[in-house]
């Protein structure tokens, strides 16, 4: 037992170190790379409410981006398909990184609270308002 230890140490640390060294860390990647690192494929819609009629209007939502995806480019153009309907637009970060916003200074414009990204999820806060009630979604996109 103490030769096999004796010849599989050097192994068994050369091995850690290799895996230590290989393994990407989140917190070297800045928010555009993470971003754009990747297809993101919709994953789940949640409301901090108890309106049904919020409720529905999520669920529905919910259906129609089943199977979604959206990609960033380094361009800061940004193409989401679902129901096998794409749109494109542009992109940007705030300067501190923390808002989202999509097509700045059209019609379309919106922007959203990154609440989380690493490498293989994201999710973001928007805000909405129905019958005098604000509430705010939550939209989980995974690698």
């Amino acid at each position: 037992m103490k030769k096999l230890f004796k010849y599989a140490s050097p192994f068994l640390i050369l091995l850690f170190l290799f895996a230590a060294l290989g393994c990407e860390k989140e917190d070297e990647f800045s928010k555009e790379e993470l971003l754009t690192a990747h297809t993101w494929r919709f994953s789940d819609m949640t409301a901090d409410t108890d309106t049904q009629d919020i409720l529905d209007l999520v669920t529905f939502v919910k259906t129609l981006m089943t199977g979604g995806t959206l990609s960033f480019d380094d361009d800061g153009t940004y193409s989401m398909t679902a129901m096998q309907q794409t749109d494109t637009g542009t992109w940007d970060l705030s300067s501190d990184e923390k808002t989202l916003i999509m097509d700045k200074g059209t019609v379309d414009e919106s922007e959203t609270t990154l609440v989380s990204l690493t490498l293989s999820k994201m999710k973001w806060e928007d805000e909405g308002e129905y019958n005098g009630e604000t509430f705010t979604t939550t939209t989980t996109w995974i690698k």
